[in-house]
């Protein structure tokens, strides 16, 4: 009888197997699980590189436009600032979507944030939380040039039930603090200043300088600075090119005045921006010079008696005072298209201007009309007062507030110092020599009201 011969596997061999199916199964459940956890991470990592880059993109904008805007954005003491990327954490994320009617304005109280209703962005950021801080390189009160730089730093961190990490980021940006100096704006050769003394003041076309001097007495120096004061003044009043500006100028700012209701169209638009622009221009060719030729004036009214000037000048008053007249005339004309500017700045933010301008336009308009609104308030005469500047902000916030937040918080930061010129002084070097150049000015027009004169006259 034969014996069937049955094949199969034994219980240990069974065993055995599954034992090496579980290890397998369980290596390459852990290897998944640790492909996930790592593109998790990948994930969230290049989310928060694109928020650190945003917020370092943000912080670059705010500092081109104001030179202060670290500490109005509260992260230039050192120590980072912390806030959720969603629901309007972090000052950063309260403007990313225009999303309610009208459009072109954001008002952040009901968008403008990473909120539920921006799906799915809201669930792939909400564990995500963003710090920057910012602190200059030397301190604001030294003459160290590394004073203008930030050292800025942004932090991005998250964390949720599977994963943690953590992202940062530095930049170095520019703020300048240190004062401008204005530039002369030509250079006359010393031949024609002498030519102008010899013949305007002198009245002697066939005389050298030195001959004048021989016969008529005076001091070089003396004599030299008032020849500078009415060359360099004479030949901007009377150049082609500046009689030219200021009539196009002039022409243009009757038209705009004859504007009537608050639709324009694009003529009346590059009208108001050409005397805007061009009042600008005059204003800064005629105070370079005047600031150029402070010097020599002061010179000149130390030096005003018998002795510096000689007989001839002594005894026509009036011709050795017009060259400190002609100073005079040349800062008059610089605070009147100041004032003139900064009027159609103005204008050009008008809403019915707004359709002629992009954003980045309309933000330098405003820049050049706060600009011109600090120039005018250490103006020693106050063509502007604290409260019409005040006044004037209070528009320019409700121009900007819903357009553009950089351009709101630097409003808000400014109104601050409006009554203060000290603290203005302090915060925009350059308005030191402004200021101190109006002032200087301001001793001229004085002098010239009743200069030094022979005693018999």
């Amino acid at each position: 009888m034969k014996r069937i011969k049955k094949t199969g596997f034994t219980i240990v061999e069974i065993l055995i197997a599954m034992g090496i199916v579980a290890v397998i199964a369980g290596g390459a459940f852990v290897s998944l699980r640790s492909a996930k956890k790592e593109l998790m991470f990948g994930a969230e990592h290049f989310s928060a590189i694109l928020i650190g880059q945003k917020v370092m993109e943000d912080l670059s904008q705010e500092i081109a436009v104001n030179p202060h805007a670290f500490t109005s954005l509260g992260i230039d003491s050192g120590s980072l600032t912390e806030g959720s990327v969603v629901n309007g954490g972090s000052i950063f994320f309260t403007r990313v979507e225009d999303r309610v009617p009208p459009w072109g304005s954001i008002n952040s109280s009901d968008e403008g944030v990473i909120d539920e209703k921006m799906q799915p962005l809201f669930k792939q950021l909400k564990n995500f939380q963003v710090s920057a801080k910012a602190s200059r390189q030397a301190p604001v009160t030294s003459n160290d040039p590394a004073r203008n730089l930030y050292d800025t730093e942004v932090e991005v961190t998250w964390k949720n039930s599977e994963s943690s990490g953590k992202y940062k980021t530095n930049c170095i940006f520019a703020s300048v603090l240190s004062q401008k100096q204005p530039r002369q704006p030509f250079v006359l050769p010393p031949e024609e200043i002498e030519n102008e003394i010899t013949v305007s003041l002198f009245g002697e076309p066939t005389m050298t300088l030195s001959e004048v001097l021989a016969d008529k007495g005076g001091d070089p120096a003396t004599i030299q600075s008032l020849g500078r004061l009415y060359a360099y003044s004479d030949s901007l009043l009377n150049s082609s090119g500046f009689l030219q500006l200021v009539a196009s100028v002039s022409t243009s700012a009757d038209a705009v005045a004859s504007f009537t209701g608050t639709v324009f169209n694009k003529s009346q638009y590059e009208m108001t921006r050409n005397v805007a622009s061009g009042s600008m221009e005059i204003a800064r060719l005629t105070f370079h010079l005047t600031h150029s030729l402070l010097k020599d004036a002061e010179l000149v009214m130390n030096n005003f008696d018998l002795n510096h000037l000689g007989n001839h000048l002594w005894y026509n008053t009036h011709t050795a005072a017009r060259p400190l007249k002609m100073l005079r005339d040349l800062n008059t004309i610089t605070v009147s298209h100041i004032v003139q500017a900064q009027a159609h700045y103005a204008l050009l933010l008008e809403e019915g201007m707004a359709k002629y301008q992009d954003s980045r336009k309309r933000q330098m308009n405003m820049l050049k009309v706060m600009d011109l609104c600090r120039i005018l308030l250490v103006h020693p005469t106050k063509p502007f007062s604290k409260d019409s500047v005040d006044k004037f902000f209070e528009h320019l916030l409700s121009v900007s507030e819903k357009h553009d937040s950089i351009m709101a918080r630097y409003v808000v930061q400014e109104r601050t110092f409006i009554g203060d010129k000290t603290e203005l002084c302090k915060r925009y070097p350059s308005l030191n020599l402004i200021r101190d150049t109006f002032e200087q000015v301001n001793k001229i027009q004085n002098f010239c009201k009743s200069p030094p004169a022979p005693a018999d006259k």
